[in-house]
Parts: C-alpha cells; structure tokens; sequence
C-alpha cells in the first residue's frame, strides 16, 4: 500500500484502507524511500473500533489545540475527558535534569547528518531512553512503541494551536490514524 494514494483521505478512511489492504496478516506500507511490513491482527470490527478511537482522539485532540495557550498557563478548569488526553499526549515530558539546549544543539546535529561528538551520543542515547519510559508509563499497553503515537497526537494538536493550513493538518491526522492502528492491532 503506497502512502501517497491515499493523501487525500480522512484518517477514518485510511485506517479502513490499511485494514483493506492487509493480506493474510500483513500490512505492507510503502513511500518514496522502503517499504515496511507489519503483522496485524485485526477483523473489520477491530478495524472499525480503530476508526471510532481515532475520531474520538482527534477530536479532543483538535479542542485542546484550539485553546492550547490558555492549556499550557493552566489546566486547573480543563474537563476531565480532555485532561487525560493532556495528560497521556501533550503534557511536555520531564527534562530529568538534561541542558535542553545542548540537547536540542544534538538533535539539529543527527537530524542534518553532522558528525556527533561522544557526549552528545550520550545526550540523545539518554534522551531516547527517558522518553521511551515515559511513553510506556503514559501508555502502558503496548504492542509497539507508543512515542510514535504520542509524538504523532502532539504533532496533531500542534498543527491545530499554529492554524496551520488545512492539508498540513489533515496529512498529520493520516499519520496518527496509522500510529494508532498499528499501536493498538499490530500482532504481538
């Protein structure tokens, strides 16, 4: 299943795409650069309980992003249902006493491919590690790795508190329909 055919969609209807384009238990999604395979286990009621998951995420999603400033000075008057997605989602993770800056320094650095030094392997080695445990301990279950579902639903309310332009949003809500398919029915 190549991405690009299916850009234009809603999430709802790419996660019913990937459960229709499974064969035998496998889901292969491809873009320009590989293509991956995962092993699914899902019917098409699963894929249906993914699609009302996702809806109902996003939804909370886009209502904390609409009043994401006033989220970030406080969330003391936030209703219970979008404070636990804060919570799990958006709730910046603990720093853990690193120098955000020199990590954010590093990050830059293995993003354009320039040459780390040994501490700054150190930083983004540590940093992945703490993020990995606070992703588990927001979310629990796990059949994949869910920082790529947290960092997708971030992303998400993100584009929504920028107002970015409607396709950037909506390529993001494709890409969070697949993290939570593939969190939620990838076989274990």
């Amino acid at each position: 299943m190549d991405r690009e055919e299916f850009r234009g969609m809603s999430g709802a209807d790419y996660i019913r795409a990937m459960f229709e384009n499974t064969r035998e238990g496998k889901l292969v999604l491809e873009d320009e650069n590989d293509a991956k395979t995962y092993y699914m286990d899902w019917t098409k009621e699963a894929a249906e309980e993914a699609v009302t998951r996702f809806e109902k995420l996003l939804a909370e999603l886009t209502r904390l992003g609409e009043d994401h400033t006033k989220w970030m000075e406080s969330t003391q008057d936030m209703p219970e249902d979008l404070l636990e997605v804060w919570n799990t989602y958006i709730l910046p993770y603990p720093d853990h006493g690193m120098d955000l800056e020199e990590l954010q320094d590093a990050s830059i650095k293995a993003e354009m491919d320039e040459p780390l030094t040994e501490r700054e392997k150190e930083l983004l080695d540590a940093q992945r590690l703490w993020m990995h445990m606070e992703a588990l301990r927001r979310m629990p279950y796990c059949r994949c790795n869910p920082a790529y579902m947290i960092q997708r639903a971030r992303r998400y309310e993100k584009l929504v508190s920028l107002h970015a332009p409607k396709i950037v949003i909506d390529n993001e809500a494709r890409y969070l329909a697949e993290e939570l398919a593939l969190y939620y029915y990838l076989a274990e």
